[in-house]
């Protein structure tokens, strides 16, 4: 895969994230129903003291399941 295939595909992705932020500004729509990509991301930094040790404990239980699933798959 080219960089030229990966243009379209990464266009379409900024554009849709851009057409949700723009959406929830102009609508007013609250953050409890629907919140912009940027609140998203503020979140998530603000709250990255307690999202990252989640985020290892649940990469953890997925790997040791995809584990229990490729074992039992093989067997």
């Amino acid at each position: 895969m080219t960089r030229r295939d990966m243009i379209a595909p990464a266009a379409l992705a900024l554009a849709s994230l851009a057409a949700w932020e723009g959406y929830v500004r102009i609508a007013e729509v609250p953050t409890y129903v629907l919140p912009g990509p940027l609140a998203i991301l503020a979140a998530v930094w603000d709250d990255r003291a307690l999202l990252i040790p989640a985020l290892l404990v649940t990469l953890r239980l997925t790997l040791i399941a995809l584990g229990l699933a490729v074992a039992g798959g093989v067997l």
